[in-house]
């Protein structure tokens, strides 16, 4: 019995580390309330508006040169808070009852204020 148990963990180790030899690495950066011109990549090919001449990003201008840009998104709810927990969730702002503008206040006693 211990052998078949060391067997199938030696088989599952060795499984393991060549499926993540083989997955691709990526990095994905999230900026809350960043806009189109709030770096100085061109996010539109063409469209000088889609970059900032204020801004100098030359990192960030390095990796979409040598990588991808990510140019057209969608937003999962209009403000940054359910947005962002989705991402991180991987679930949709309805399925983490994040769909008001803000957070959830109904666990919040607001005749007392206290929570």
């Amino acid at each position: 019995m211990r052998s078949l148990l060391l067997i199938t963990l030696i088989f599952l180790f060795q499984n393991s580390n060549s499926q993540s030899q083989e997955s691709p690495n990526f990095i994905f950066i999230l900026a809350d309330d960043q806009g189109w011109n709030g770096t100085s990549v061109e996010m539109l090919n063409g469209l000088k508006e889609s970059k900032s001449d204020f801004y100098e990003t030359p990192e960030i201008e390095k990796i979409a040169k040598e990588g991808m840009k990510f140019s057209y998104a969608y937003a999962s709810a209009p403000v940054c808070a359910p947005s962002r927990y989705s991402i991180q969730m991987g679930k949709t702002p309805a399925r983490l009852q994040m769909i008001r503008v803000g957070m959830n206040t109904e666990h919040i006693n607001h005749e007392t204020n206290y929570t």
